[in-house]
């Protein structure tokens, strides 16, 4: 059997990858490493087919680690990234009460926006974020100015950890250059997370649809329980939220709206608006 090449780190495309915590190791200082078995979901959706998986494993899933970033970005940039974001995170996680400014905000989105360009690599065939817009990240350590990011508090009993879907969109003349549309990259990604007891965060981003990720509105019994967190819309941001607790069939909701509209979504995307 051939050798399997070197992986490349995705962020500065280096050769020689190490492990990279999918939840960083040192949240186990608050969150408990008790779960015997964890779940993970992805959904990979075309103009005209979808593909579900779901994933469950034994372990707790704050173990778990993905090779594929290199020590120098792990070591340096990650790591730093992750102290800055301690101070916010630590009060979200213990369920005490903090209140987020601008500056808050803008470290736990970037926080954030590295958690889900490493996580979506748990799975190599759920990649949506380009090397391009991970490189871009690297350099300016900020949220892409397109994604949005949502926080609420959730009560999670069975719910999966990590909620990963993905879609392709294309302009049709593209789709039918190609000739067949799983030809397309995927562009597009939803991810809901569940992070220890209480905190849950949305993040949808496009790198071709972006009017979509811009306009969308969350369905309107959700929306007072989520509080946007990037882009900035007010300041400040206090935790808890008062809007009320996610339980799974809400969080549930939450995940699969994207992949319930994605249809009409990519029709709207091929023949229109943006691309």
């Amino acid at each position: 059997m051939p050798r399997k090449p070197p992986g490349r780190c995705i962020f500065c495309d280096s050769l020689g990858v190490t492990k990279e915590h999918m939840w960083a190791d040192w949240l186990r200082d608050y969150i408990p490493r008790e779960m015997s078995s964890h779940a993970t979901s992805f959904e990979k959706i075309h103009l005209r087919s979808t593909a579900r998986m779901f994933q469950r494993r034994t372990g707790d899933p704050h173990s778990r680690r993905i090779k594929c970033v290199c020590r120098d970005c792990n070591n340096i940039w990650m790591s730093q990234l992750q102290e800055s974001a301690k101070p916010y995170l630590v009060p979200m996680l213990t369920g005490d009460t903090v209140r987020l400014q601008r500056n808050g905000l803008t470290t736990l989105a970037a926080w954030t926006t590295m958690m889900v360009m490493v996580s979506e690599h748990l799975n190599e065939e759920m990649v949506a974020i380009s090397l391009a817009e991970r490189q871009r990240f690297k350099a300016n350590k900020r949220a892409p100015s397109h994604w949005r990011i949502w926080i609420g508090r959730h009560a999670a009993v069975h719910h999966p950890l990590f909620t990963h879907n993905i879609a392709s969109f294309a302009p049709e003349q593209e789709i039918e250059r190609l000739g067949i549309e799983g030809a397309i990259p995927s562009n597009t990604q939803t991810s809901t997370i569940l992070l220890g007891k209480h905190l849950l965060i949305h993040v949808m981003s496009s790198t071709v649809a972006r009017h979509i990720i811009r306009r969308w509105r969350l369905p309107a019994f959700l929306a007072p329980g989520l509080t946007q967190i990037w882009p900035v819309v007010a300041t400040p941001v206090s935790w808890p939220p008062t809007g009320g607790i996610f339980l799974d069939s809400a969080i549930n909701t939450l995940a699969q709206e994207f992949a319930s509209k994605a249809g009409l979504l990519g029709q709207e995307a091929a023949f229109g608006r943006g691309l």
